[in-house]
């Protein structure tokens, strides 16, 4: 089986941190995990990811600021940004903040790695 690209997901709730990173894990993706938007800046500097998905409502460093750093930084060029968020306005939001794409929570496991597969690409 060939292996799918890598994805970060930040999220300060565990349980969708958890769901999300066994559905990906599932569907052949290499996931990498942040509880929350500093700790996921820096696993992104860290080792660049091909998909980042990101919570917008987060304490401290929240969505549309990783948004904003991400695509502020040349070196994440090629980096897609999926944000996935339970706000009714989450299309709007990650359209304004640069993101590749949106999913509204509650979500399915098949859109998901969709979305996901769908942004990164051919591997």
């Amino acid at each position: 089986m060939r292996q799918e690209p890598e994805v970060l997901v930040i999220d300060d709730d565990p349980e969708t941190v958890n769901a999300v990173a066994g559905t990906l894990n599932d569907g052949g993706f290499r996931v990498r995990t942040a509880a929350g938007g500093r700790e996921g800046l820096l696993k992104a500097a860290e080792r660049i990811p091909a998909v980042v998905i990101v919570d917008l409502m987060m304490p401290e460093i929240g969505g549309a600021e990783v948004c904003a750093a991400l695509r502020g930084d040349p070196k994440f060029s090629r980096t897609r940004i999926l944000v996935v968020s339970g706000a009714d306005e989450t299309r709007a939001l990650a359209a304004e903040y640069d993101a590749d794409g949106a999913i509204v929570k509650p979500f399915t496991p098949e859109l998901l790695v969709h979305e996901v597969r769908r942004l990164a690409g051919p591997s």
